[in-house]
């Protein structure tokens, strides 16, 4: 029997944090605020004024929630985003620099697209900057504690921004953690995405871009 699965963000203090379903009906949306809604129009990213500088979301923290386990197991668990450019900052217009960042703590770019990322649960980091203003940079000294720059786990330099999400080849690795074995449930490691947007950046909704979790069940 197939599992079940369903796609979670993570939001909230650790102690409290709260896991909302995400869909085609509660889809993800990046704010200046640790913000699960789907449709809010407070707290959007602004543009800086400044040329090259540079303004973040709050992080998002997702992962991937078994209801009802496989019958034997899931394996190489992988994110990745469709686009129809070479990069998130153009299919958005996001300015100068603009872009989404993925935490990664691999050697290289290249072989966290093939290597395990994502980090377990009891290592959450509620995302957190000035609301309505500013997201702390993932790979910052106050960003996520598993990634900024002053941690063992983060490249060199913090954190690395990518757009080249546009197929699976391009895919982010995430270890399924204890979600493995038959009938197991539970949910995967967390990743956690930011968007970065830079001067010369276009105001106003974006359109809606597709971020998909596949894995192997065998």
């Amino acid at each position: 029997m197939a599992a079940t699965v369903q796609i979670e963000q993570v939001t909230g203090a650790a102690g409290s944090r709260t896991y909302t379903v995400k869909d085609t009906g509660t889809r993800l949306r990046y704010y200046t605020a640790d913000e699960s809604g789907a449709a809010l129009t407070t707290n959007p990213i602004p543009i800086p004024t400044v040329n090259d500088g540079l303004s973040g979301s709050y992080w998002a923290t997702t992962c991937v929630n078994v209801t009802a386990g496989p019958t034997s197991y899931i394996k190489n668990l992988r994110w990745y985003v469709t686009m129809a450019s070479a990069n998130m900052g153009l299919d958005w217009d996001l300015g100068t620099n603009g872009d989404m960042v993925i935490g990664i703590s691999s050697p290289t770019v290249a072989s966290g697209r093939t290597y395990t990322q994502g980090f377990s649960s009891n290592q959450y980091d509620q995302s957190d900057g000035t609301v309505g203003s500013w997201g702390y940079f993932i790979s910052g000294p106050t960003g996520h504690t598993f990634y900024s720059v002053s941690c063992s786990n983060a490249l060199s330099g913090g954190a690395t921004s990518t757009g080249e999400f546009n197929s699976l080849a391009n895919a982010y690795m995430v270890q399924s953690g204890q979600v493995m074995g038959s009938g197991a449930t539970g949910r995967s490691y967390f990743i956690v995405t930011q968007i970065v947007v830079g001067s010369g950046a276009v105001q106003g909704d974006k359109p809606d871009k597709t971020a998909t979790y596949v894995y192997s069940e065998v």
